[in-house]
Formats: structure tokens, sequence, C-alpha cells
């Protein structure tokens, strides 16, 4: 396939596992987002990374009290790493989590694996502002009392193509 010309095997193997992110969510591979290979069109994949990220953010009950209050997250940047083709039909886990926090944004990691957790298909990392929307500027993250309970657990970082070494 076209992935594995670009991914050699020693690439397209991920060290996180689900088991890694604090939050976890299935969605359903859609008809219309396949492509002309047959493949889920890579663009759909930022879709179920974007409807993952919004479940996990609200999950967290001091970002929801804030959402109340006029604040929200706005994506600043996106990584993705596309690492295995999805296929029509089938079942995804997203596994979302926070790498950091800082004081007003979050850095973020997600993967997309098949539903059973065992082949990955793409890693993301993302940068989130958090964002007042009356004054339309960045704001303080609100006070997260657990925030290591929201953190990726340690886990040896995937090697992706111009990014070190090969494991």
């Amino acid at each position: 396939s076209v992935y594995s010309a670009i991914y050699p095997a020693r690439m397209r193997k991920n060290a996180y596992k689900p088991e890694h992110f604090p939050f976890q969510s299935l969605h359903e591979t859609r008809f219309r987002d396949m492509d002309a290979l047959g493949h889920v069109n890579n663009s759909v994949f930022m879709t179920y990374l974007e409807e993952a990220r919004i479940a996990f953010i609200r999950t967290i009950p001091e970002f929801v009290d804030a959402m109340g209050r006029r604040q929200s997250f706005v994506l600043a940047r996106v990584e993705l790493d596309l690492i295995r083709p999805i296929h029509y039909p089938g079942r995804l886990l997203i596994a979302s989590g926070a790498e950091h926090f800082g004081n007003s944004s979050i850095q973020g990691i997600q993967a997309i694996f098949d539903e059973q957790g065992t082949v990955c298909h793409a890693l993301a990392r993302t940068t989130g502002v958090w964002f007042d929307v009356a004054s339309n500027r960045p704001t303080r993250l609100p006070e997260l009392p657990d925030r290591e309970r929201w953190l990726v657990s340690p886990s040896p970082p995937p090697t992706l193509p111009g990014r070190g070494q090969a494991t």
C-alpha cells in the first residue's frame, strides 16, 4: 500500500497503547468518509479526532463549568501522523489525553486505534488555547486540582519519520 511505502514497518509500530490515555471513545466509520482509494479520507481523521477531543474536554468538570462562563478551547495547532489506512465499515477507539498544561494552553495527544486497541492508525499532537469568548482573548486555564489524572501515562515516545532513530 501507499502507507507501507511511506512508513517502513519499523516506523508503523506505535509505542502508545490505549491504556496510556485517560480517556477513550468509540467512533463509527461512515460510507461517506471513504476516498477514491477505498480508505477513509485523511481529512476525516481530523473530524474523528475533533469529536473525541470535545468528548474528552467535556469529562473535565472544571472545563465544563468554565464553558458555562463563555470560555472554551481554540485549537491553535495540530500535528497529525498518518500511520495506517482506516477502512469502512469499522469502529475506531480514539484515545485522548494531555501531555502538558501551561498557563493558558494544553498540549494534547490523541491516537486512533482499531476497536480492539491493537492497531494504531494515526497519532496527533495538538495545542489548544483556553479562550475567553467575551473578551476575544486567551485566558488562564481553570484550576485543575487533579491535573495528573488527565495526563497521558509515561511511555517511550513513538518513533515517527524525521524524528530520530527507529527502535
